[in-house]
């Protein structure tokens, strides 16, 4: 279920949510009761293999002449994280974009995170099956509505609508051409870590074309990092260089995404594992010190990180809950 967002509509929209490198090993420490996630997503394998898909773009639902514009592109995906979760790469006109479909052991939901090139930020939905074949998601902030219909043999039909009327904004006709799971985890880590150019003007009306300090320090997550206590990390920088993807090896397995949203002007980061219920999701802005204050936005006496960076291209972690210390971790960039 691939779901492609133009920069047309994000430039209105301005979609957000999600991420997290900061919070690596809190939740490795939290219980290890298996989820329901790997049950769930039994009913979506579907979505594993190759893939092409072409799509339309309503210009006239977001305000702006022109009728329509097609695309189409071809994506590749696996199950990661022991089988809680699909991993999705997809290339439009050359550009890379990330995908991922989890499900929530919380709400009972299933939730999708987008990381598109033309945005600055992560992109959510969640939601449920509302028939045997058609999964319906929103946007909780924007109450953008993707709705998908499943077919047998992996082709699918998705559309997203927008408020207030529920215009159709944009449908995408997905198939399947090979139920071969591809490594794209392994294929993203093999990558540079870090991308050829970043944009350095920011005259532009797309927020993805315009250069931000946030986007230069998105790069000091990216490398091989190790702590003394025994983590291992690889990140990449994806996305065409908008998002940085992080890869936990051990001593358990997680996924993490960070941003930095050109329109808010604040990180977010999100971090997915096969321990880990629901999607843990922070956000903050830059210091003056350079450092990077990172805090739960729906629990003011919740979680709060502090990340600081070091000249040789280590950084630092100080997690708090409340007024309790938690703990410190330094990420050893390894050479």
């Amino acid at each position: 279920m691939i779901i492609l967002l133009e920069r047309h509509r994000l430039a209105l929209l301005g979609l957000s949510v999600v991420i997290a490198v900061s919070l690596l090993g809190v939740a490795a420490e939290q219980d290890q009761a298996k989820s329901p996630a790997q049950e769930a997503m039994i009913k979506i394998k579907e979505d594993v293999g190759a893939f092409e898909f072409n799509g339309k773009l309503n210009l006239a639902s977001i305000g702006q002449p022109g009728g329509e514009v097609n695309f189409n592109g071809v994506s590749k995906s696996q199950m990661v994280l022991d089988g809680t979760g699909i991993l999705s790469v997809a290339e439009v006109n050359g550009q890379q974009s990330l995908n991922y479909m989890g499900y929530r052991s919380d709400t009972k939901e299933y939730f999708n995170i987008n990381l598109d090139p033309n945005q600055t930020a992560l992109d959510y939905v969640a939601g449920n099956f509302t028939k045997p074949n058609v999964l319906t998601m929103t946007n909780p902030t924007t109450q953008v509505t993707v709705e998908t219909v499943g077919a047998p043999n992996g082709a699918s039909t998705t559309t997203v609508r927008i408020p207030p009327n529920q215009t159709m904004m944009m449908s995408i006709e997905n198939s399947r051409v090979n139920a071969t799971p591809t490594n794209v985890l392994k294929q993203l880590m093999a990558g540079p870590v870090k991308p050829k150019r970043i944009n350095r003007k920011a005259d532009s009306v797309y927020p993805s074309e315009n250069y931000a300090p946030g986007h230069v320090i998105l790069q000091k997550f990216a490398g091989s990092f190790a702590t003394k206590d025994g983590y291992k990390a690889e990140s990449r920088m994806v996305g065409e260089g908008r998002y940085v993807l992080t890869h936990v090896t051990a001593p358990a397995q997680f996924l993490a995404f960070t941003a930095y949203n050109s329109e808010g002007k604040f990180f977010q980061q999100m971090l997915i594992g096969p321990s880990v219920p629901a999607p843990m999701y922070m956000q903050g802005p830059l210091q003056k010190d350079g450092s990077i204050l990172m805090s739960d936005p729906f629990n003011p006496n919740g979680m709060k990180v502090v990340i600081t960076f070091d000249e040789n291209g280590d950084y630092s972690t100080s997690t708090s809950m409340g007024d309790q210390g938690v703990l410190k971790r330094t990420w050893v960039l390894e050479k």
